[in-house]
């Protein structure tokens, strides 16, 4: 196993169990009821998935180094570019249906909001096919 790769998996995980103590705690001072109850559920979740990963890296070593083999696949790097795509697209037409509802129940600060999504969303996708154009 690369011990590159390793590395940055466990930077990963930590920093995921860092991010949902952080959401966690920020959930407990929050005075809002319904922020509080959100980032009180997502925090626990995303530690508990980084505190798995931990202990499955640390009890199977060698399934790192198959994620790692895998991921290099040529096979496996087209199914999950393929993989991107759909779910940007699925993304992009669920923010556009969300627009849609906004709009027919006359809510303009969310309307705007998505609105905002949908184009920060066109623009990055703009920007990462003109770089990767010129990249490869």
């Amino acid at each position: 196993m690369s011990k590159n790769y390793y590395k940055f998996y466990k930077e990963i995980r930590l920093a995921t169990l860092a991010a949902g103590i952080l959401l966690f705690v920020a959930g407990i001072a929050v005075n809002q009821e319904i922020i509080s109850e959100i980032l009180t559920t997502i925090g626990p979740v995303l530690a508990g998935l980084s505190i798995g990963g931990l202990i499955i890296m640390k009890l199977k070593p060698g399934h790192v180094k198959q994620e790692e083999l895998e991921s290099k696949d040529e096979r496996n790097i087209q199914i999950n570019e393929k993989a991107i795509t759909f779910a940007w697209y699925v993304g992009l037409l669920s923010c556009l249906a969300s627009l849609l509802y906004f709009q027919a129940i006359e809510e303009y600060t969310a309307f705007w909001l998505v609105s905002a999504v949908v184009f920060a969303q066109f623009v990055s996708f703009i920007a990462a096919r003109l770089y990767f154009n010129r990249k490869m």
